[in-house]
Formats: C-alpha cells, structure tokens, sequence
C-alpha cells in the first residue's frame, strides 16, 4: 500500500533538510510517493512588491516560477541521490489553507514541514502553524528541526495508554517500521503527598509506589495487546515524576531523534497545545516532533 508523504514549505524558505528528510523516510518505507509543494505566502509576495515594479498578480507570477525552478532542481537531487522520483507544485495564498487543499486533491498520508521552536510549533495566540496544518488537515504532521543525518531510530512517545497514545504509536510504527520506541509512563501514587505530610512510614509509601508500577506494567500489556500488529523493539520507562519534568529529562539525557505526541486535552499528557509547561519541554529540546491531530479533527478526503 502506498504511503503518501506531502512535503510543504514557504517558498523563501531553505527547506533542502525537509525534504531530504522526507527522502529519507520514503527510502525507508517499502512503497511510497514523495509530492513536494511550495507556497507563495502574502508576505512572500511583499517581499518581492518591495524591490521589484508591478502589480501584485505580477509579483505572485515571479515568485512561483522561481519557486518551480528551484523544486525542479530540488527533485533532481533527491533523484540523485535517494533514488527517488517525486511530483512538485506550488500555490499561492496562506500555508495552512493551500496545504490543506493539496490534501484534498492528493493521496496524502503525512504533512512534512521544518521549522525551529518555538514558531512552528507555538505562537503567540496559542495555535501554531503546524497544530493548524494537522488540525485542517486531519494528517499527522512531522517538524522536521535537524539537518538529517541517518533514518530516525530511536523514538519517544509519551505514554498514558489512552486511544490517543494507541493512534500515535500505531502511526509510528507505519511510518517508521525499524525504529525503537520508547514510550515514557509518569504513574501516580494515590495519596503520597498526604501521606508524607501525615508522616507516614516510608515503607507504607514504598508499597504505595511499587502497587503504582504494577498497575502501570499491566495496563502497558493490554496496551500493547491493542495495537493492531506486533511491536517488536520497544521499551517503557516508568517515572514517579511529574509528566513534563520527566519528559524534559528523558529528552535532555537520552537525546532521542524524535518525539511523537497527539494534539488533544483529553488525555493526562496529550493535552500539549493547551498547557505551557509541556511547549516549555518542547521548546527547550531539538528533537524532531510527530503531532497528530485530534481525533475529532476535520479530516479531509481524498480524491
């Protein structure tokens, strides 16, 4: 089955790491397509306005043959050096709007777009530009921050085994079918801080801790009997700790190629767009980032 990977950018944009990562993750997969798509944005076109004479329609005109110059030269590299062959396009108006058009006229299975923290993930309104993409799309969306170097690897996914967590790790897993993920669990010790308050024993709170992780190493088995196929290199961190601060932890010590997340508040720790404390994580790591709308999102068909 084919998989479709939409790679969008502003057209004066330096995204030859974006799709080159997108490159990489179609080397990877057994049957893919590769459409690269650039947009015109207003503020390309004021850009231009300001050092050239003519209208508008003139300078939009300008700008997408320069952009299809340039993705033609863009797909011959990637021909050359990956193998792979790819459709090019551009349009002209807001990114968000033009890609989620493209979508609805195209086989599209995963938005690729780059950026750097904190503008494409967060602004200063609250809804970034690639939560919007996701959002209007119905479309995972991959960040890519990093010049890439080799096929991810090593994956973290934040874990609190809800539908959730179920859709991003099954995404993963399709995307990135050799990967090792690692999925992080923060689990609650009902009633800790009173007890410790209460001066409790430490071995009544201990008991409290490891029931905590038994629960938790459980309810990751039904998780993992959930997922529609097997999943073979994997490993669970548990943490007392407090979601953010022990994802921000994992990300800062074990450095992990990409960090795979739903945008959604129903659940204890997908609920990122909305809490500035888990953007604060974000924003402090390097790591490339794998958003998936909501379920609830409009999804978009394709034709």
């Amino acid at each position: 089955m084919l998989y479709g990977i939409l790679v969008a950018t502003k057209s004066n944009d330096d995204a030859a790491h974006v799709t080159q990562r997108a490159a990489i993750l179609a080397g990877g997969l057994r049957e893919a397509t590769l459409d690269i798509f650039s947009v015109v944005t207003p503020a390309g076109t004021r850009r231009i306005l300001s050092w050239m004479r003519g209208s508008e329609h003139h300078a939009e005109r300008t700008e997408q043959e320069r952009t299809m110059r340039r993705l033609s030269c863009q797909s011959e590299y990637l021909r050359e050096q990956y193998g792979i062959r790819c459709t090019i396009a551009s349009g002209v108006g807001a990114l968000a709007a033009q890609v989620a058009a493209r979508v609805r006229t195209s086989a599209t299975d995963i938005v690729v777009l780059g950026g750097h923290a904190p503008h494409w993930t967060k602004s200063s309104t609250g809804d970034g530009e690639a939560a919007r993409i996701a959002r209007m799309c119905g479309r995972p969306v991959l960040l890519v921050r990093n010049e890439p170097r080799c096929a991810y690897t090593r994956i973290a996914v934040p874990n609190d085994f809800s539908d959730d967590a179920l859709r991003v790790t099954e995404t993963v897993m399709r995307l990135l079918p050799e990967a090792h993920i690692t999925f992080l669990h923060s689990y609650r010790v009902a009633g800790q801080g009173a007890m410790s308050r209460a001066g409790v024993v430490d071995r009544t709170i201990d008991n409290g801790r490891l029931r905590a992780q038994r629960q938790a190493q459980a309810a990751f088995s039904t998780f993992l009997q959930r997922l529609g196929r097997p999943l073979t290199k994997f490993s669970l961190v548990l943490t007392a700790q407090p979601e953010a601060l022990a994802t921000r932890t994992y990300l800062r010590t074990v450095k992990p190629d990409l960090i795979a997340l739903a945008d959604g508040a129903a659940s204890l720790l997908l609920g990122w767009l909305n809490d500035s404390t888990p953007w604060t994580v974000l924003n402090d790591t390097r790591c490339d980032v794998l958003l998936l709308a909501p379920r609830q999102a409009h999804s978009v068909s394709t034709s």
